[in-house]
């Protein structure tokens, strides 16, 4: 039997099987993306931000940054906002976070 994590998480599971939704595996090998989402992550280990925040998914491809996942609060999804969008590189911004 295949479990697929906490009831809670079972939308996010089907969503994330889905073709159309981006995942980790998704993201480009090329050196400047790769930058990005290092910087990225770099930023939200050294933010005062929780675990769940910490622990998003982020994904660039050709100089689009995918973030997806939960975070604790409103002003926490504004403030990784805020700090993606000032970060050089980044041609646009899919922000799919959301308030837990």
């Amino acid at each position: 039997m295949v479990h697929d994590g906490d009831a809670s998480n079972t939308g996010i599971n089907k969503r994330d099987r889905d073709d159309k939704t981006l995942t980790p595996m998704d993201q480009m090998n090329n050196p400047s993306d790769l930058k990005i989402t290092q910087e990225i992550r770099q930023a939200l280990m050294k933010g005062e931000f929780s675990m769940a925040a910490k622990n998003i998914k982020v994904i660039t491809r050709n100089g689009t940054v995918t973030l997806r996942g939960p975070v604790e609060t409103a002003a926490e999804l504004k403030q990784i906002s805020v700090l993606v969008k000032a970060m050089p590189g980044i041609k646009s911004i899919d922000n799919q976070l959301q308030v837990k």
